[in-house]
């Protein structure tokens, strides 16, 4: 149930089933509060329907993306990307905005833009995340620039949000 690549998720894979036991990724896809056991999950590997039948009745809320390893954590890292990348630009943003002293300002075009967002209360619940979860979450980024070098691509961005982690 990490937030790891991939490969990495592979790589693990190899190792236990070496030593006789059966791997089954888990990419859990938001926040655990406040969802707690039931915070949603998707599974992968060739056991991951039996994993999901037993974590089912346990009343976690789970779901089973492929039998093919690695695809779970892909959907994870790339939603990581996407909401780590959101924080960074939010913080970059916010705390250069407080800076000149045109905070107010800048939200308000934010508000106009996107009317839908609370971007007072969207910046301190991203903020509150970085500062509880920040070191775990630069980890979290390493691998998914793993999962990005894979393709091909150059995870300058993705590498960039490790260091505001």
């Amino acid at each position: 149930m990490n937030s790891a690549s991939p490969g990495t998720k592979q790589s693990c894979s190899d190792i236990i089933n070496a030593a006789g036991g059966v791997y089954v990724e888990a990419g859990v896809m938001t926040s655990v509060p406040p969802y707690g056991i039931r915070v949603p999950m998707l599974l992968g590997g060739k056991e991951a329907h039996q994993l999901q039948a037993v974590l089912s009745a346990w009343g976690c809320d789970v779901k089973t993306v492929l039998d093919q390893l690695g695809v779970a954590s892909a959907i994870k890292m790339c939603r990581s990307i996407m909401i780590k990348g959101l924080e960074a630009l939010v913080i970059e943003s916010y705390t250069t905005a407080g800076h000149y002293g045109v905070e107010d300002h800048m939200l308000a075009t934010m508000a106009e833009t996107f009317p839908t967002i609370d971007w007072p209360k969207q910046g301190a619940y991203f903020y509150s995340r970085v500062v509880q979860h920040g070191k775990r979450r630069a980890e979290e980024m390493r691998e998914s620039a793993l999962t990005v070098e894979k393709t091909g691509v150059a995870p300058t961005m993705t590498s960039a949000m490790v260091l505001s982690q």
